[in-house]
């Protein structure tokens, strides 16, 4: 699919919201949320955002971001990883556990982590 330059309702989309994205971005940078930053929106091959903000380093001098800036993501891969295999984990894993905490398979190190260490009597049958 071929991208072409478009107007928002061309693509289906708000052209208020556009607006409000773009302002978002704008006031990040203006706001020191983040130093620079690239917003592309697009739909149905059409695009209707692409801005660049911000500068390329702090220094006031810094030339400015363009839109085909590569920003390096070599930092940021590992806390995303993290939550994408958290995210996995929680629905692949748990999802299954969550629904039957009482089923005999359940280790008693899992029951601990969901209900608390088991009482004193808890060989008797018996909870607290």
């Amino acid at each position: 699919m071929s991208l072409r330059t478009g107007t928002p309702e061309e693509a289906g989309m708000s052209r208020d919201r556009m607006r409000v994205a773009a302002n978002l971005a704008a006031r990040m940078v203006e706001r020191n949320v983040t130093p620079a930053l690239v917003v592309f929106a697009a739909r149905r091959g059409i695009v209707v955002l692409h801005e660049a903000y911000g500068r390329l380093t702090p220094e006031p001098d810094a030339p400015p971001v363009a839109k085909d800036t590569i920003f390096p993501l070599a930092s940021i891969t590992k806390p995303i990883t993290a939550t994408a295999v958290m995210i996995w984990w929680k629905t692949a894993c748990w999802g299954s556990i969550d629904r039957s905490t009482n089923h005999p398979g359940v280790s008693w190190r899992w029951q601990e982590l969901r209900h608390g260490p088991p009482s004193p009597d808890a060989h008797l049958g018996t909870q607290r």
